[in-house]
């Protein structure tokens, strides 16, 4: 929606927030647009009159961990827990009843709280909670989710303002000051504030302050000609600052330096700079500041208080810093502290020992405070900041230094600093830069720590973007874990030599085995497997051992030992590896997709999913969309597929995303019997790019030589067919999937029994996991060569079809199952229809709602016919019709309709 009447979106928004408690559901409206656009304003006004919690945001608390979530627990009257905010949370609105929330400002959400927050929102569905959330345009991870969760209008609305018209303009004056602009002031008036309510309400003050010595329009004239376009906020502030006393300028100075005092703060803050506390009444007056919890004040708006402290000069603001420093505690003080020592070199011994304490606690997130305050007064400390930055696992954090990174004189943290920096854009160029430095070089450990992790991260983002010409690059990182290895082992202090030690694992397994496919497969296993040995003696690398076991079992699915990739992919829980936990989880979708474990596999993908939208930046989000796309996709819920594909640009293929994003429409395509041209062209893309070993797809080589013969383009089948051929993987997966393409080109009763006999003897040595999908696909593709060529079907393809026809009852492929149900009609031998009492006998084993269900499918309906018909869902449908094949010893609706047909 694009607001132009703010009384009739004021009006939306209750109609909106009125439909969510009606309906016992959450509903969520989230108001974006640049500052002083009016966004809290609007919000109040359409919460009025409801059960509001509101959590007003700062600058500073972007650096706060857990603030944001802190002060929501504060506001829902709970204490807070110790981690994992949103059970917590989600259980406090639920046990509130109807209540709105109201988060200001969420671009300065901490990361932490951002993470916890949306957990909540992305779970709280079903709870009578209005959200209304307002940002500038930002990312973290709740405003990144909210952009996907409102795609869907029942969810709630995106409210993008823009500046009020000049007719709205005209109206607001109006309405606060009884004046009926001309066109020409108004001119003036639009020139000056832009159209912004904060500065159209600013100018107001300056025209009631003024009086009317001259004419209206006179006046508005002059204020307009001395002032400079957009500067309404920052004159106001001038002219109040001028009419005020001593002691109200030091505090609304002290409140915009701070961005919030409680009553006491400022008392005391005031008090060291000599001057006694204004009335809060007052101070309000000035429309600079507003109420804040405990009797306090907070500036207005950040506008207003960045007008206040470009009025001030800097031994005042030096003085307030230092007033500060001497009021609050902790991390605050030493903020203020650092902005007004006289002898920095002193302060930065303070620190040191400060951050010495917050390493020993492990606490990441002070250490990153103390080191962003260091960094402001000696670019030495920027080395710092890099190394707790990597250490946190968020070098995201690193793009708001830019500046102070590029101001450094050349050395590894500024190299490796800017190669992170730029890792998104270009991977393979920030590789390259990074190996420019000669670690083989490096003495001190820190330094070869900031080299293992920038290497890290650049091939991580290297793999997403399927960055062709990372591969070679990453050869040249081939010795790094064993210099790591030799710098533990001198490390003059435990810790460092712990993560040393882990650094080089974690390359290890990374950068020379995982995705390192310039490397033959089975060396890369065998290195995985030794390190899992070495972990089962070392203590230090056994809290790596899940992690190896993730990487170990993404290697073998993609050689083709599926059984033992999937016992090793089992639980899949990383701690601090999100990325890796990504690529692990999606060789597990596909493992029990392809093993006609749907359910397990829409339950694996669906999980991630969470775990991606909470822990990973967005760029990653595409790829956990496309698998969690894939089980609702084959089963024709085409509104969650769309849902989770719709905003993946489709054109190109350049990333992980849009590998998986093939595979699920291929996959879709076949279940759904769709154009065999468009799965063609999808399998292409993949098999043509970098990305085949990544993903573990080598067996859609079938599926691609299927759609071209369907198409009708026999040379590229053949193509096809000798892409598999080339394959590195497993006996005798392989030599299944060669015997099903040759039976596809070169059709025979002996082809199609040969691919049978071999898909059977890898599924006996697979038991776990296998390809049993496949029998699906064969079993058609053997059904319609009998067909066309008039043969008879053999009794191995009649086990074959009730075998698959049973699992696709299982997986819920509707489509793909009544195809299957009609080539199987059409080619298996007629059997006996049974009596009515017959009929009986066998109706009399179900429940009610089975045998009501089982006689539904007998007349020919669909599972999605018969849930219409009942009223249920289509999965209920497919849960019994399933029960009734099983309870009544059949394999298929075929069998089923046979026996129950009364005629």
């Amino acid at each position: 929606m694009m607001a132009h009447s703010r009384d009739g979106l004021v009006e939306q928004l209750r109609a909106l927030f009125a439909r969510g408690q009606e309906s016992a559901s959450a509903v969520v409206a989230w108001l974006r647009g640049p500052e002083g656009i009016g966004k809290s304003t609007l919000a109040e006004k359409a919460a009025q009159g409801l059960s509001v919690r509101r959590v007003q945001l700062f600058p500073t608390d972007i650096d706060v961990p857990f603030s944001g979530a802190l002060e929501l627990c504060a506001q829902l009257g709970i204490d807070p827990p110790a981690d994992n905010f949103a059970p917590a949370l989600l259980h406090a609105l639920e046990e509130a009843g109807p209540v709105t929330i109201l988060i200001d400002d969420a671009q300065w959400l901490d990361t932490s709280s951002a993470h916890e927050l949306w957990q909540v929102v992305r779970r709280f569905r079903r709870l009578p909670v209005s959200l209304i959330v307002t940002s500038v345009d930002a990312s973290n991870p709740l405003l990144d989710g909210l952009g996907l969760l409102l795609r869907d209008p029942e969810r709630g609305a995106i409210v993008t303002l823009e500046p009020f018209t000049s007719e709205a303009a005209r109206d607001f004056i109006h309405e606060e000051l009884g004046l009926t602009l001309t066109a020409a002031p108004l001119q003036d008036l639009m020139e000056v504030t832009g159209g912004y309510p904060v500065m159209l309400d600013a100018f107001t003050r300056m025209v009631r302050a003024a009086g009317r010595s001259l004419s209206i329009d006179a006046q508005l004239r002059k204020l307009a000609s001395a002032s400079a376009p957009g500067s309404a906020v920052p004159a106001y502030a001038h002219q109040t600052l001028n009419q005020s006393s001593e002691s109200s300028r030091a505090a609304l100075l002290a409140i915009a330096v701070a961005g919030s005092l409680t009553g006491e703060e400022l008392a005391a803050t005031l008090s060291r700079r000599g001057y006694l506390s204004d009335e809060r009444s007052s101070l309000l007056r000035t429309g600079l500041v507003d109420s804040w919890a405990d009797h306090g004040l907070k500036a207005r708006h950040e506008l207003a208080r960045r007008a206040v402290i470009d009025q001030a000069n800097w031994e005042e603001i030096r003085a307030t810093h230092r007033a500060l420093a001497q009021t609050l505690v902790g991390i605050r003080a030493l903020e203020h502290e650092a902005a007004s020592t006289d002898n920095p070199q002193e302060f930065l011994a303070t620190l040191v020992g400060a951050l010495v304490e917050a390493y020993a606690q492990r606490d990441y997130h002070v250490a990153f405070r103390l080191a962003k305050i260091g960094a402001r007064l000696d670019q030495g400390w920027a080395r710092q900041l890099l190394l707790v930055t990597l250490r946190m696992g968020h070098p995201a954090y690193l793009a708001r230094f830019t500046e102070t990174f590029e101001n450094l004189p050349p050395s590894i943290t500024r190299t490796a600093a800017l190669a992170i920096i730029s890792s998104e854009a270009n991977p393979t160029e920030s590789l390259r830069r990074l190996q420019s430095m000669g670690w083989e070089t490096i003495e001190d450990p820190e330094d070869l720590m900031i080299v293992a992790h920038a290497a890290l991260h650049i091939v991580a983002q290297g793999i997403l973007l399927a960055s062709s010409s990372l591969a070679a690059l990453t050869s040249g990182f081939a010795g790094l874990p064993a210099l790591l290895r030799q710098r533990s082992a001198a490390a003059h202090h435990p810790d460092l030599a712990i993560e040393l030690l882990i650094g080089a694992v974690a390359v290890e397994l990374v950068i020379n085995s995982l995705f390192a496919p310039h490397l033959p497969t089975e060396q890369r296993i065998g290195t995985l497997r030794a390190m899992l040995g070495e972990a089962a003696t070392n203590p230090v690398i056994a809290v790596m051992a899940p992690v190896l076991q993730a990487g170990l079992g993404a290697l073998l699915a993609n050689a083709g030992e599926l059984d033992a990739a999937a016992d090793l992919l089992q639980e899949i829980t990383l701690q601090n590896a999100a990325a890796l936990e990504l690529h692990a989880s999606c060789v597990a979708t596909q493992l029990a997709f392809l093993d006609g474990r749907w359910d397990a596999a829409h339950e694996v993908a669906d999980g991630q999913l969470g775990i991606s939208l909470d822990a990973l930046l967005p760029n990653h989000w595409q790829q956990s969309f496309a698998v969690a796309a894939l089980v609702p996709a084959c089963r024709d819920e085409r509104a969650t597929a769309q849902n989770y594909l719709g905003w993946q640009d489709a054109s190109q293929m350049s990333t992980m995303a849009d590998a998986y994003r093939r595979y699920t429409l291929a996959w879709a395509a076949v279940a759904g019997n769709e154009n065999p041209q468009d799965v063609a062209g999808w399998l292409d893309d993949v098999w043509g790019s970098d990305l085949l070993s990544y993903t573990g797809g080598q067996h859609t080589g079938v599926l691609r030589v299927r759609a071209h013969l369907q198409a009708g383009d026999r040379a590229a089948a053949m193509r096809a067919r000798e892409d598999v051929a080339a394959l590195a993987y497993a006996e005798p997966v392989l030599a299944y999937l060669l015997a099903h393409c040759d039976a596809l080109l070169n059709s025979s009763v002996e082809a199609f029994a040969r691919a049978a006999d071999l898909l059977q003897q890898h599924l006996q040595e697979s038991p776990n996991a296998g390809l049993r999908l496949y029998r699906a696909v064969l079993a058609e593709d053997h059904a319609a060569w009998c067909l066309a060529s008039q043969r008879p079907a053999t009794a191995q393809l009649s086990s074959l079809m009730g075998e698959a026809l049973s699992m696709l009852s299982t997986c819920g492929a509707t489509a793909w199952q009544q195809r299957l149900d009609a080539q199987a009609i059409q080619l298996l031998p007629a059997q006996r229809i049974p009596d009515s009492s017959q009929r009986e006998k066998l109706l009399a084993s179900l429940t009610s709602r089975e045998r009501e269900i089982a006689m539904l499918v007998a007349d020919g309906m669909s599972n999605r016919e018969v849930a219409e018909r009942l009223f249920v869902t289509v999965r209920t449908a497919e849960y019994h019709v399933h029960n009734a094949l099983t309870k009544l010893g059949m394999k298929s609706r075929v069998e089923l309709r046979r026996a129950l047909s009364p005629e």
